[in-house]
């Protein structure tokens, strides 16, 4: 897989038709850039979550298993009243990352538990 990169990113939001939809209006560049590393070696992540083709929780999952050409198992869930549609071509990159190091070694640890891996073999896909 090609490394992933800002510009990459936005050229492939500008260029391609997603179908599904988006409810947020920021993606997080390194949130998915990890993610996408991850599913460039075969991790699993929990199904994102869908109210029939708008995205509830996931967005960052489901734009790196796009990127990454790699299949996330999808689940009905019901919207909320606070729910609105984004336009992809639209969506905000941002390069802050959302995450502190407490959170990224906690979700490091959950995905390590999730594919039956050791912590520090997830640590050596994502550096």
């Amino acid at each position: 897989m090609p490394p992933l990169s800002h510009e990459l990113v936005v050229e492939f939001l500008q260029n391609n038709k997603i179908e599904l939809y988006a409810t947020q209006t920021k993606i997080c560049f390194p949130i998915l850039n990890c993610i996408y590393m991850k599913l460039c070696y075969g991790i699993i992540f929990p199904p994102i979550k869908v109210d029939k083709d708008k995205i509830i929780d996931g967005h960052h999952r489901y734009l790196a298993s796009l990127l990454a050409n790699k299949q996330i198992q999808i689940l009905p869930y019901p919207k909320t009243s606070a729910t609105h549609m984004v336009d992809w071509q639209n969506m905000l990159l941002v390069q802050e990352d959302w995450d502190s190091e407490e959170m990224i070694k906690k979700l490091n640890e959950t995905d390590a538990k999730f594919n039956n891996l050791s912590f520090s073999e997830i640590i050596e896909m994502i550096k």
